[in-house]
């Protein structure tokens, strides 16, 4: 086959594939508006208009926590949150709605049990061409409230809620996106590449070590807290709106080591672009 043909053949490929969007998108009804005088094509009316008739999804998995010290939780795209439950079975639910152009498959709960450890994965199916997808689904944990051994999250781009619990060990990472944490009991390292991180505690009993690459980190503690701050960031700036005793650097500046109250467990947090709020 000669070099002209192959050339031939891939330019009739290519114009049958932009033949294909064009009547793909002409179908959903993406030219009506652009062609119209009287109005103006409208992106996001088009997405409320085509996510009216979505479907609904709920995948849902149970585990017995009995001889479980560790827990991790990982998912790429989908909000988790993390919610006490009395039972002493651990639930969780991958529940919404979505709607997509083409074929699509939503993601599903993937749970894997060791001697000791137990790991809550979510499964995303691989997506063919698509103009538009609509998702609002979110993975919530029940947790039993008795549990007080380590957990970890993992996320990609979803957010992260937790609150209530004591737990020997919290590890939370995120890289896209935003975590809200309360009143949570014992060591717990939080760290996020791109996004905001809000941490409300009623005490620091343990030590929290705060890491935000790109974000600003909010934390409220109640009054007369005791516990000890290690702050530092890059690009930003550090404000402490309570009482303090500063040893080494000032507020309002890129660092500061003080002490709150009579001091205590250490606060540690540093951004490298983002400001430190520290409340009560």
């Amino acid at each position: 086959m000669t070099i002209k043909k192959i050339i031939l053949i891939l330019i009739c490929i290519a114009m049958s594939g932009i033949l294909l969007t064009v009547y793909s998108l002409g179908e959903l009804g993406l030219f009506s508006g652009l062609m119209s005088t009287e109005e103006p094509f409208n992106l996001d009316r088009f997405i409320v208009e085509n996510a009216k008739d979505s479907k609904t999804h709920n995948d849902s998995i149970k585990a017995s926590i009995k001889g479980i010290k560790a827990i991790h939780i990982i998912s790429t795209s989908t909000p988790i949150n993390i919610v006490r439950t009395d039972s002493d079975t651990l639930s969780a639910e991958l529940k919404g709605s979505y709607k997509a152009s083409g074929s699509y498959t939503p993601p599903t709960i993937d749970l894997i049990k060791g001697d000791d450890q137990l790991t809550i994965d979510i499964i995303y199916p691989k997506i063919t061409f698509m103009f538009y997808l609509i998702e609002n689904i979110e993975l919530t944990v029940y947790l039993p409230k008795d549990y007080a051994y380590d957990l970890q999250v993992t996320s990609s781009s979803g957010d992260v809620a937790l609150q209530s619990f004591e737990l020997s060990k919290l590890n939370i990472s995120t890289t896209s996106g935003s975590q809200v944490i309360e009143n949570i009991q014992g060591t717990a390292t939080l760290e996020a590449t791109s996004g905001n991180i809000s941490v409300n505690q009623s005490a620091v009993t343990e030590s929290i070590q705060i890491t935000a690459t790109s974000g600003d980190v909010h934390f409220t503690s109640i009054a007369d807290s005791h516990y000890n701050l290690d702050l530092a960031c890059t690009s930003g700036t550090i404000d402490v709106g309570m009482p303090i005793i500063a040893t080494h650097g000032a507020n309002n500046s890129d660092a500061l080591i003080a002490q709150v109250g009579n001091g205590g467990a250490m606060l540690n947090i540093s951004t490298t672009s983002g400001d430190i709020k520290i409340q009560e």
